[in-house]
């Protein structure tokens, strides 16, 4: 999925775009949550440090609220939980006012961010449902591509010193089946996932089978490099 602005995500390793002030940012709930904390409602909100307006969101709706004028979507991907206010596009006894989601599904949308009574509101005029898992899996890659672009954020040094090579943006797509490599990937997912990688997103990158991807990640744990958290379906650095 691509977004009008911002960095565009190509698997392959294709062209990129810088972000500005008019893009839709695809971001995590932990990234535009933390651009809420670290930009007073006065100002202009920034995510690495770029002003934006508009952001790409998916995650699971944890909570729904049914007001007069607008449906309010508390939403959580992982990383983070936010509310959505969802315009009605008719009345409340409107029946094409009705929303087709419901609590327990997972969603995509396009939200503007907009500051009202000194505080930060995320308004949308729509949601789609997402029925295909795969779907949220690359929205968090493209999250983490994007801002790994705009910081120039790149993996520390090894060890003893020595600087591993970067697997950040289109690289963390290739395919490379040894530990050292997996744990790049780990490591890297873990900007996004401070408190827990998903081992189905893990596998995703690393284009293994979820039942490959436990193995290998087995062998790590085993090695004292990464750990469960939360159950055996996240993995963080040891």
């Amino acid at each position: 999925m691509d977004y009008d602005g911002g960095f565009t995500f190509d698997s392959q390793g294709g062209s990129q775009k810088p972000a500005n002030s008019g893009s839709v940012i695809p971001v995590t709930l932990k990234q535009l949550n933390d651009a809420f904390n670290n930009s007073p409602p006065a100002g202009a909100l920034q995510i690495d440090g770029v002003p934006s307006q508009h952001v790409a969101l998916c995650g699971k709706i944890i909570l729904l609220e049914s007001k007069p004028s607008f449906f309010m979507l508390t939403v959580d991907d992982g990383t983070g939980s936010t509310d959505v206010r969802l315009f009605r596009k008719g009345t409340e006894d409107d029946e094409n006012s009705e929303l087709t989601v419901k609590e327990g599904d997972y969603i995509s949308c396009v939200a503007a961010l907009k500051s009202f009574n000194n505080k930060w509101m995320v308004n949308s005029s729509g949601v789609a449902a997402v029925t295909d898992f795969n779907h949220v899996i690359f929205h968090q890659m493209q999250s983490l591509q994007t801002h790994l672009k705009a910081t120039g954020a790149k993996p520390s040094g090894g060890a003893d010193g020595i600087k591993s090579e970067s697997k950040s943006g289109a690289d963390l797509f290739v395919a490379d089946n040894s530990n050292d490599a997996l744990f790049e990937i780990v490591r890297e997912l873990t900007v996004m996932c401070p408190d827990g990688v998903p081992t189905e997103q893990i596998a995703s990158v690393a284009k293994m089978s979820v039942d490959e991807s436990r193995d290998k990640l087995q062998e790590l744990i085993t090695e004292g490099r990464v750990m469960e958290c939360m159950d055996n379906h996240y993995m963080c650095i040891a």
